[in-house]
């Protein structure tokens, strides 16, 4: 599919149980260490794994699911596999707009810094401060964290 992602179609299949074996099969396979030119290699990979018709019903959305488990498999820590869920693609549309809140906020110069001070209870003293980065929004005001 990519420089360094591929597909594996399992035709007529839905048992989880062979499915989980296989995916660790294939991750178990990638890890073996190789050599090429005296110099010792290990590989690593993420795995997201998407059913027809559940998770999608033409190849490109099978695909699109698919891949989308596999960065949560990644972001997991990788050397995983990862079925995919519709919450998933909730979280990655959710993650998508706050990163592009983000991109405009910088733009536009909607984050402010404010002080807050830390205060010892017993003495009443002032002993150090916060800086807090805040995201004022246009139409909705300051964005909590």
């Amino acid at each position: 599919l990519g420089g360094d992602e591929f597909s594996v179609l399992v035709e007529n299949s839905t048992d989880i149980h062979r499915i989980t074996h296989l995916a660790q099969r294939i991750l178990d396979e990638m890890a073996r260490p190789f050599i090429i030119n005296r110099q010792e290699f290990v590989l690593g990979g993420s795995l997201g794994i998407a059913f027809y018709p559940e998770d999608g019903v033409s190849p490109q959305e099978l695909l699109k699911n698919a891949d989308t488990a596999m960065y949560f498999a990644k972001n997991a820590g990788g050397n995983k596999y990862q079925f995919f869920s519709g919450e998933m693609n909730q979280n990655a549309v959710r993650q998508l707009q706050i990163e592009n809140l983000i991109r405009h906020g910088i733009k536009e110069d909607l984050f402010s810094v404010y002080y807050q001070p830390k205060v010892d209870i017993a003495s009443g003293q002032l002993v150090s401060m916060e800086a807090l980065v805040r995201f004022e929004h246009p139409e909705k005001g300051i964005v909590s964290p």
